[in-house]
């Protein structure tokens, strides 16, 4: 069964996986895809909230998004 991830490019270029310490990679993983989306997007809705309630202008859309582990693999 693939495992999904969720990714952030740093300014580099590089991506960087989401993190984890109940994981035996480091990485947080997901069994599908929606699932990934779906803490992307809480994630988000929390951080344009902290925005907000600190008086700065919230981020239009999520920089993170989801990537099958193996390709994450294949690329690092």
């Amino acid at each position: 069964m693939e495992k999904f991830i969720i990714v952030e490019r740093e300014a580099c270029g590089d991506l960087y996986a989401w993190g984890s310490e109940d994981s035996e990679t480091g990485i947080e993983l997901f069994d599908s895809r929606q699932q990934a989306e779906s803490e992307i997007q809480d994630v988000f809705e929390d951080l344009t909230k902290n925005q907000i309630d600190s008086g700065f202008e919230p981020d239009n859309e999520p920089t993170a998004f989801v990537m099958e582990l193996k390709e994450y693999n294949e690329r690092t």
